[in-house]
């Protein structure tokens, strides 16, 4: 700095208590924000001023080098205040103005040497709000969003013990529903939402309020859960009829349930109800509505060594040969024992399904035509189309 300015900036911090208190009243009548102790008191003003205008005026003297920290801790300290940013930064002009005014005013007009330093330093000195500046909005900036996730962290430890994810008491589940807005009782549902890539919260929450669905969310690695608030009053409808069948996504939803802190044993209903989606289409089930799918998906390992048993030699054959067999069997239980719908969904003659389904008959010693028989032969289809799923993070 110029010695001038150096000499003046000495003169003026000899005052800077004097003038500090001058500059917080400027700001707080400029900023309604910070009038009157509206969010916080004139005092926390004066004490930013001295220290910010004492650091400035130190820094012009020579006296110390450019010193940031005491910009950030305030940024961060409004921030938290909940002082918006423009009025902050707009105090920030307010405080520069003045310290070139006071300058200005210390310097002696027929000294014409040190008013051309002065005059000589107005772009390196206003040139230094913009450093002051942007130090300001970085430490809000980096407050605010540490603020968030604690408030984001603070909300998912409440879904985390209401949605059974975290262990957790009655009580707690109660205390987090009520820090999360939700009734006690009325009509809800957990959907857990598969899709890739990873679903969107706001997506899927803008597609539910056309309905009058309100829901609190948790994204789970891949997976969206989702416990929605159906109705606080009777009311019939869930998710199954307000979600559009064709969505690119596998859901499966739980069934509905009136008291919200049973959320937990209904999240792994509908963990199951997802398992029972086959992973190669897209598609959604409730809980129970499939109880042969509900069943594998249940107790999946025990369903594949049952599989084992039931059609171990079908498995044992060429895959090309077995994956005929058994897309054949699948359309035929599909079709409803009909054998002419399998033939027409496979684009084959009746007499080739009929061929097909005697060879699964001598290849595992069961009758599709006898009930039972059939009822073992489905249980293998649905795990295999079952098999190949990964289950929900966290289930």
């Amino acid at each position: 700095m110029a010695p001038a300015l150096a000499e003046l900036a000495k003169r003026l911090l000899a005052r800077n208590d004097v003038l500090a208190a001058e500059l917080a009243r400027r700001v707080a009548s400029a900023e309604s924000e910070l009038a009157d102790g509206a969010i916080i008191p004139l005092e926390d003003v004066e004490d930013a001023c001295a220290t910010l205008q004492g650091a400035f005026y130190r820094y012009l003297s020579g006296v110390a080098p450019l010193d940031l920290t005491a910009v950030g801790a305030l940024g961060r300290r409004r921030a938290d205040q909940g002082v918006p940013l423009p009025a902050v930064l707009h105090g920030f002009r307010i405080g520069f103005q003045f310290i070139w005014e006071t300058l200005a005013a210390a310097a002696d007009p027929d000294d014409r040497p040190a008013m051309d330093d002065l005059l000589g330093q107005v772009t390196q000195f206003w040139a230094m709000l913009d450093v002051y500046s942007t130090e300001l909005r970085r430490s809000y900036d980096e407050a605010v969003t540490a603020r968030v996730r604690l408030v984001e962290a603070e909300r998912n430890a409440h879904i985390d013990a209401l949605l059974g994810i975290t262990a957790a008491d009655i009580s707690r589940q109660r205390a987090g529903a009520e820090a999360l807005g939700l009734p006690r009782h009325g009509r809800f549902q957990i959907g857990i939402i598969d899709a890739a890539p990873p679903p969107s919260v706001a997506l899927w929450e803008s597609r539910l309020a056309r309905h009058g669905i309100r829901a609190v969310w948790r994204a789970r690695g891949d997976h969206l859960v989702c416990l929605a608030v159906l109705a606080t009053y009777g009311s019939d409808h869930d998710l199954l009829d307000v979600l559009p069948g064709d969505l690119d996504a596998r859901i499966g939803l739980s069934p509905a349930f009136d008291d919200v802190t049973t959320a937990g044993p209904e999240r792994y209903r509908a963990v199951i109800a997802l398992r029972s989606v086959p992973d190669s289409l897209p598609g959604i089930r409730r809980y129970g509505d499939d109880p042969i799918a509900t069943l594998v998906a249940s107790a999946a390992d025990r369903a594949a060594e049952l599989t084992g048993r039931i059609i171990g030699p079908i498995m044992q054959l060429p895959e090309n040969e077995r994956t005929v067999l058994l897309q054949t069997l699948q359309a035929w239980m599909e079709a409803a024992g009909s054998t002419d719908a399998a033939a027409r969904a496979l684009y084959c003659h009746r007499n080739t399904v009929r061929y097909r389904l005697r060879r699964i008959e001598e290849l595992t010693g069961r009758r599709v035509t006898d009930p039972r028989h059939a009822a073992h032969l489905c249980l293998a289809v649905e795990t295999i189309a079952q098999r190949h799923h990964s289950d929900p993070a966290d289930s």
